[in-house]
């Protein structure tokens, strides 16, 4: 399992009821020129949420945010992003939707729980590995009047976007990389303790090598140091 760093992704206000666009609701989603990303449910999704409330604002991250029919319905349109840039976005989003067909992991969906943001994600993947009822709306994938209803749903209740808030803060912290790294180090201790041919300094070799290739793609550059130290320390703990 992946996870999130929650030292770099986190709310811009402590209350999970504060809304932070005020009398205009902000939705974020993301538009990839992939036909498992869910674009055509999006388009769909989009104009007729647009249509019932004009006043919403749409930001979208991706090469078709300024293509036709989305040109029209989004306010902030973003070719690409940085980790920088995406945290922002997150911190002054109402709603993250991720219309994936299919899901790895769903990294965006943990990454918005961490920054505040109450998440309508597809039911598909790695998603459901972190996500539930409590923390997030769970849509069937494809399902346009799933997506429509989810969204104009929140958009009616307030409430129930602080709620998913407060989860999805509860979730995020619970996926937090450093927990991740601790469980990850227990797992590999045991698969390769299973093997009485391989030397105690050879297991560690195995350890840091497998955690290496895992850290680049979970972390920030900001935080390798601090996560090399934290390896650091699981491996000293696990490795007689």
């Amino acid at each position: 399992p992946n996870g999130v760093d929650t030292r770099y992704f986190y709310p811009a206000s402590p209350d999970p009821a504060a809304r932070l666009s005020k009398d205009r609701l902000t939705l974020f989603t993301l538009l990839r020129d992939d036909p498992q990303a869910g674009t055509v449910l999006a388009a769909k999704v989009l104009q007729r949420v647009k249509t019932t409330i004009p006043g919403i604002r749409i930001i979208t991250v991706g090469n078709l945010s300024s293509h036709p029919p989305f040109d029209t319905l989004v306010e902030e349109a973003i070719p690409s992003a940085s980790r920088r840039e995406m945290r922002d976005i997150y911190r002054r989003s109402d709603i993250f939707v991720d219309f994936s067909m299919v899901q790895g992991f769903g990294l965006m969906g943990l990454e918005a729980m961490a920054s505040g943001v109450a998440a309508v994600l597809s039911a598909t993947g790695g998603a459901e590995e972190y996500a539930s009822s409590a923390c997030a709306v769970l849509v069937p994938p494809g399902s346009e009047d799933g997506f429509v209803d989810a969204i104009m749903d929140l958009a009616s209740n307030p409430r129930k976007i602080a709620d998913l808030k407060t989860e999805g803060l509860r979730t995020a912290a619970a996926f937090d990389w450093r927990k991740r790294i601790d469980g990850h180090a227990d797992f590999f201790e045991s698969l390769l303790s299973k093997n009485n041919e391989i030397t105690s300094e050879h297991r560690e070799h195995m350890l840091r090598y497998l955690f290496g290739r895992l850290l680049r793609g979970l972390m920030t550059r900001s935080s390798v140091t601090e996560a090399q130290n934290h390896l650091n320390h699981a491996l000293e703990s696990s490795c007689p």
